[in-house]
């Protein structure tokens, strides 16, 4: 995982939850949630570190 803050940026997309992190190659984008389920929103709490994630499941 990358250590420096800014070195990662958390999406909701309509795969899921997908994080991109700052590499010696580049960014590399990653799943790592919620596949095949639109996420609307992300957030880490910069205290605890969780990762929230709003589900969006279109009803």
């Amino acid at each position: 995982m990358a250590g420096a803050k800014g070195d990662r940026i958390w999406l909701g997309t309509r795969k899921g939850t997908v994080v991109v992190e700052k590499t010696a190659a580049g960014w590399q984008p990653r799943l790592v949630g919620h596949a095949g389920v639109g996420v609307n929103y992300v957030a880490r709490d910069p205290y605890t570190g969780r990762v929230w994630a709003l589900l969006g499941h279109g009803h």
